[in-house]
């Protein structure tokens, strides 16, 4: 690698003595000419000017420039709900007292600074309770979504599950459901359901 590099070496060496050889031999020849057919006072000050010249330079820095640039986002005002697989309790056993529980699941996203999750039976008939048909459940249908169990309510006063303070994205939320059946509760043959009404909203959107 030294030897292929030597010859360009040598050229370049040969070149820089040249360039400095020439300086010199400029001066030689003519500033220190000019400067012979002077006083000695006066050279010694021409030679001092030159010095004085040749040591001080200015250099000028160029300053910064400051621009303020912005870059944004937009989210988009959003409250969404969805539901899984709705509750099912399974059998329920006649003359047998026991309290059956089922749940569901919900997705809940917000970008509102609150947000409460309820649940509500819109129905007129027999509300808050199961229904088959004519025939309804003596004991209410009971919810909760992470608290204290209580009864599912109607439209006009609905069930409060749970509550948001700032946004959430993809939350899971389980949903529970508690039917207590007495042994003295007569039960109908059949399926005992009700539709039941979630509702995501807001005071701050």
């Amino acid at each position: 690698m030294i030897t292929k590099l030597l010859p360009t070496l040598v050229f370049l060496a040969a070149i820089g003595s040249g360039v400095v050889g020439g300086v010199f031999f400029a001066f030689s020849n003519f500033v220190m000419a000019a400067l012979a057919h002077l006083a000695p006072a006066e050279g010694i000050h021409a030679m001092q000017a030159i010095n004085v010249t040749v040591l001080n330079r200015t250099y000028t820095v160029l300053t910064a420039t400051n621009v303020n640039g912005g870059v944004s986002g937009n989210v988009p005002a959003t409250l969404s709900l969805t539901l899984g697989t709705p509750a099912q309790f399974g059998a329920f056993t006649p003359g047998v007292t026991r309290t059956y529980l089922a749940s569901t699941s919900a997705n809940v996203i917000s970008t509102a600074g609150d947000a409460l999750l309820s649940v509500a039976d819109p129905s007129s008939t027999a509300t808050g309770r199961l229904v088959n048909g004519a025939f309804s459940l003596p004991q209410v249908l009971q919810v909760n979504a992470g608290g204290a169990f209580a009864p599912v309510g109607g439209s006009a006063a609905p069930t409060a599950l749970k509550s948001w303070t700032a946004p959430t994205s993809n939350e899971s939320v389980q949903i529970n459901f508690r039917q207590t059946i007495g042994a003295n509760d007569a039960l109908r043959t059949g399926t005992y359901s009700k539709t039941l009404t979630f509702t995501l909203s807001t005071t701050t959107p």
